[in-house]
């Protein structure tokens, strides 16, 4: 089969099951908010806006408007570096701290029960499959 043959087919599929696949993609993903909250807990370090901006490929102005509200929610805080006070680091409160392990437990679950449904070997391969895509998408810039 050709590529543009595989590809067609592939964007069919997209096409075809939009809908499902944008409740599994909002059902397990971390995006926005949670996905920032989640991703300052896992790193555990020192983290300026630009590194979240870098990661989530986000303009400045979403970031800022994200950090602003977890800021009103009392998520997180910002602080200027010791060691340079032009650099702004990103810190999570304990409140931001407890909202990640929600958060996260929540994924689990929500995780778990589509693998429940894939069966453990189904899962293993599109894990492994989904890895080697993201690294390609990562590598090539896609």
């Amino acid at each position: 089969m050709d590529l543009m043959k595989l590809s067609d087919e592939l964007c069919q599929l997209h096409i075809t099951y939009a809908g499902a696949m944008n409740r599994v993609l909002s059902e397990v993903s971390a995006k926005g908010e949670d996905g920032i909250v989640l991703w300052l807990y896992s790193r555990r370090q020192e983290t300026s806006p630009t590194d979240i901006v870098r990661h989530f490929s986000l303009s400045t102005g979403r970031v800022t408007n994200i950090l602003r509200s977890l800021e009103k929610k009392q998520l997180l805080f910002r602080l200027h570096s010791p060691e340079d006070q032009r650099r702004v680091c990103v810190y999570l409160t304990d409140k931001g701290k407890n909202f990640a392990k929600e958060t996260y437990t929540r994924m689990v679950e929500r995780h778990a029960k589509l693998i429940e449904l894939l069966g453990t070997e189904e899962t293993v391969k599109f894990m492994n499959i989904m890895e080697h895509i993201m690294i390609l998408a990562e590598d090539h810039n896609i």
